[in-house]
């Protein structure tokens, strides 16, 4: 029997199963997480210095609330590519023959 493996993923969690059986019992293999993905704007950005240091316009010419949305994709993306690469690494090590991916549109890029 082929080894294959179903990824349930979204931008804060991905979780990872295998199929044991062919009544389809699963065993979970990784659960990895993302906190960035369900964090509040202003705990991603407690590291942007005061507004009142930049010209008019905030950062960058950026309204607030737009860096933020950039922080949050880039740990977002970040996220979605170390997952990639535990399955590229998984692949590599032939831990699996076949993959399931459930996943929004967004997180597969």
């Amino acid at each position: 029997m082929q080894t294959t493996w179903i990824i349930a993923a979204d931008s804060s969690r991905a979780r990872i199963f295998e199929e044991l059986d062919d009544e389809h019992h699963l065993l979970e293999v990784q659960d990895l997480a993302n906190p960035a993905g369900r964090a509040n704007q202003g705990d991603l950005l407690t590291d942007v210095p005061d507004r009142r240091n930049f010209p008019k316009g905030g950062l960058g010419g950026t309204h607030d609330g737009e860096a933020a949305k950039d922080v949050i994709e880039h740990e977002n993306e970040k996220f979605s590519k170390a997952v990639g690469d535990y399955l590229e690494r998984a692949r590599n090590d032939h831990l699996y023959d076949r993959l399931c991916v459930i996943a929004p549109p967004k997180f597969l890029g």
